[in-house]
């Protein structure tokens, strides 16, 4: 094969072309269809309708909120695909003890700036006039703070109804290197919403970890709120009932005492067999060969009785 056609052949690009296939294929398949959590998408549609009214107030301008992406991926491959400038917020989830990531992107950041400084209410995208070495300065920062506040409020409000939840502002980064919040193959959530403002949009991404959900993952699983898996509490209770009314053979071992076949075989009628068991020593209760309780035994009226002293079980 010549060179001329080894450059033109498809099956000759290499890796490019199975970068795809074998274990990382089987490792994305296994992503896309990681747990569901049914839950989660009428958090985020909740946190939408909040959020559209919360920025209206801030504003005073009509405000539109449309959900641009909503899928799981690794960390790694998100954090890659960030563009420069934008400002990553890294947050705190207080009550699950771990943190999550927001991204507002160059567009979104300047169209609120100058909409909170009284600016012009149409002009075009920030994007084409932007430098990439452009920093946000000071006073934009602490601009850009006041609706970075009002998402993570009404973030948690959505997940009020679920599991107390409060998000709380950590950082603002502007490299993604310093924003990292877990390892590169790390599985996480990613909600993507284009935010427009009488003609101007803008993007804001919020990350959360699967690990920083892991405390209410069973909540999320739900189908609707308050949904117990199909739990039966009149089968339930039926079940205890009957579980505790089973009899069940209770004996109490005064003393194990080894011996051999031959004593065994010599017993007579009549014979008696000693024991080293002092009389007010403990005798233990036990059910076929699991130990439950120790006591002193006695007798109450003309029967033997077994005062129980220590319950082995909770040891």
């Amino acid at each position: 094969m010549s060179k001329d056609n080894a450059d033109t052949n498809p099956e000759a690009s290499g890796p490019k072309k199975t970068e795809h296939r074998g274990i990382k294929a089987v490792l994305d398949q296994a992503l896309q269809s990681y747990e569901k959590l049914p839950m989660l998408e009428i958090v985020f549609e909740r946190f939408v309708r909040s959020l559209t009214s919360a920025l209206r107030n801030l504003t005073s301008e009509t405000v539109e909120i449309d959900v641009d992406d909503f899928q799981s991926l690794r960390f790694g491959n998100y954090l890659s695909g960030v563009q420069s400038p934008s400002s990553l917020v890294v947050f705190k989830a207080v009550e699950w003890g771990n943190v999550g990531l927001m991204t507002l992107d160059a567009n979104c950041v300047f169209s609120f700036v100058d909409i909170l400084l009284g600016g012009k209410k149409h002009h075009e995208q920030v994007s084409d006039q932007v430098d990439k070495e452009r920093v946000i300065t000071y006073i934009e920062q602490a601009l850009i703070r006041q609706v970075i506040d009002i998402i993570l409020t009404e973030l948690g409000s959505a997940f009020e109804p679920i599991s107390p939840s409060t998000f709380t502002f950590d950082r603002l980064e502007q490299n993604p290197t310093f924003a990292a919040i877990a390892r590169q193959g790390d599985a996480i959530i990613l909600l993507e919403l284009k935010i427009t403002i009488v003609g101007r949009s803008g993007k804001v991404s919020i990350v959360i970890p699967y690990n920083t959900i892991e405390p209410i993952k069973m909540l999320l699983q739900q189908v609707f709120i308050g949904d117990k898996f199909g739990n039966d509490a009149l089968w339930e209770e039926s079940l205890t009932t009957r579980i505790y009314n089973i009899d069940v053979p209770v004996e109490a071992v005064i003393l194990n005492k080894p011996t051999t076949i031959f004593n065994v075989a010599s017993l007579k009628v009549g014979h008696t067999i000693v024991m080293d068991h002092k009389h007010d020593a403990d005798v233990t209760v036990r059910c076929s060969h699991v130990e439950l309780f120790k006591g002193q035994i006695g007798k109450v009226e003309d029967k033997v009785a077994i005062n129980i002293n220590n319950i082995i079980l909770e040891e």
